[in-house]
């Protein structure tokens, strides 16, 4: 049992990141790929700006995934006009995309099961709870 909530955190987040990364490789996903997939699964046709904000990637990285994923035959891009007459890229699954994403969604709930294994439903809704107050306490932090 780690001592602080630091540790807590730390060890907890590596180990899921740990199980995650093992299983989307078996995808050929890299990691920050999943999260785009299940993005767009939820909400195809994403402007790329909304999509890095969404993910929580910055811009230049959402670029750089997303070549890669385009390569892959995941996602395509779409020129699109913005508000202020601007250009922008609407990105939508491909057809191997959204099957990526289905699995990926399934493998999702697997490693959910896995995490919550031994808890009660109100223990559940607590941890995520939680974890966003502390997520949102954090956020004000300097």
């Amino acid at each position: 049992m780690s001592e602080s909530l630091n540790a807590a955190l730390i060890h907890a987040q590596s180990m899921h990141q740990q199980v995650c990364r093992n299983a989307f490789s078996k995808l050929d996903l890299s990691e920050g790929q999943p999260k785009i997939l299940l993005r767009l699964y939820h909400n195809d046709g994403l402007l790329q700006k909304e999509l890095s904000e969404k993910c929580g990637v910055k811009p230049a990285t959402m670029t750089s995934l997303l070549t890669n994923m385009i390569f892959k035959g995941l996602v395509e891009k779409k020129e699109a006009r913005v508000p202020g007459g601007k250009h922008g890229y609407q990105i939508f699954l491909t057809a191997k995309g959204r099957e990526t994403a289905e699995q990926v969604a399934q493998i999702m709930n697997r490693i959910e099961d896995a995490c919550f294994r031994d808890f009660s439903d109100k223990e559940k809704k607590r941890i995520i709870e939680y974890l966003g107050r502390i997520e949102d306490n954090l956020k004000d932090y300097h």
